[in-house]
């Protein structure tokens, strides 16, 4: 089950990527590259829309993980959780 969070970036991810991942079996297991048909340009602006929506900065080492070939869609989760606030720093 995907957390509210989780379904904020597939909804964002759908709508910065040529194939919209929450359309697939497994959302979270998608290729980027591969199965989501994205290149670097769109990697860049989905990460610019994921920044603005969840207020983070992801870093240009980052990008590169989340633009290289074989990341999926949970290396990009995985890269971007440990930003998120936590309900104490939210609250």
């Amino acid at each position: 089950m995907l957390t509210k969070q989780q379904q904020l970036m597939l909804a964002v991810m759908g709508t910065s990527l040529v194939i919209d991942p929450r359309g697939l079996p497994d959302p979270m297991k998608a290729q980027i590259k591969e199965d989501l048909q994205s290149d670097s340009l769109d990697v860049v602006e989905m990460v610019m829309s994921l920044e603005e929506a969840f207020k983070i900065e992801i870093t240009d080492e980052d990008i590169e993980k989340i633009d290289a070939e074989g990341a999926t869609v949970q290396d990009c989760w995985d890269l971007i959780a440990p930003k998120l606030p936590t309900d104490a720093e939210a609250g």
